[in-house]
């Protein structure tokens, strides 16, 4: 009898977690209706359940019903599920409640999540509290969240710790990080390395089309000292920024850039 009441209880707990996963590739796939029907099948098995909770919150995300989304979020919450404190944490990061933000993100660590580490580590950061910043972010690192390669790469640059900074700024790159390449020329850069900051600038605006890495390009020959080209070039990315025409040396020399 024990024996058979285990098996009940076991394929309950498969069938939510099935349950569960549809309803999170439905959200992925923006299938509303299947993401509800699978939802609502969860809450009628077990109502507490903090992750029919956590996925309303994600499907509400999704369709932008942030008062919805954050409701469910703290239901599921309640319930100590520690993807919904992390979902909270980062909600009130983007509205820039760091110190909420944080406690939230806190308490996501302390339920043994993985995900809180990279937002922590940019709200010490954002606070100047270097040491801390780097303990979080190498611990995001540790979980393959390589985003926070760059944010260790800024602060150890700040820190003038140059050997760890180009690390951390190559790993990115390795790790096919957005905005690496621009990083590793910022870090050329800042060394007054200013023929591998070109390469580097060049090749971020080349592949990522990122107008920034070719306004500093510019900025790059002004400290040069070749004012001219490289005025011309912060006013190419000016206008590139505003939609505006190019005249036919610009349209000329931004050619010569992209090869």
């Amino acid at each position: 009898m024990w024996s058979s009441f285990r098996l009940q209880k076991n394929h309950q707990a498969n069938e939510q977690s099935f349950l569960y996963q549809h309803a999170c590739q439905s959200i992925d796939a923006g299938d509303t209706k299947q993401a509800l029907a699978a939802l609502n099948k969860m809450q009628r098995k077990n109502p507490n359940d903090p992750r029919y909770m956590y996925g309303l919150g994600k499907l509400y995300t999704q369709q932008q019903q942030r008062c919805l989304a954050y409701h469910w979020y703290l239901k599921s919450a309640e319930k100590q599920y520690p993807d919904a404190f992390h979902a909270l944490g980062q909600i009130e990061f983007e509205r820039q409640n760091l110190h909420l933000a944080q406690h939230y993100l806190q308490q996501a660590a302390q339920l043994s999540s993985s995900l809180p580490y990279l937002l922590l580590g940019k709200i010490y950061q954002q606070q100047f509290n270097d040491q801390h910043a780097i303990k979080m972010l190498q611990k995001a690192v540790s979980y393959q969240q390589f985003d926070a390669l760059l944010h260790l790469g800024q602060i150890y640059l700040k820190l003038k710790d140059f050997k760890n900074a180009k690390r951390c700024f190559s790993d990115a790159f390795h790790h096919d990080v957005a905005y690496s390449a621009h990083a590793l020329a910022e870090y050329y850069q800042t060394l007054h390395e200013y023929s591998h900051a070109k390469s580097w600038y060049t090749y971020s605006f080349q592949t990522d089309n990122n107008l920034t890495s070719l306004e500093h390009l510019g900025l790059v020959f002004c400290a040069e000292n070749q004012i001219v080209y490289g005025e011309t070039l912060i006013q190419i990315a000016d206008k590139l920024y505003e939609q505006q025409a190019l005249s036919p040396y610009e349209q000329s020399l931004l050619q010569q850039i992209l090869g």
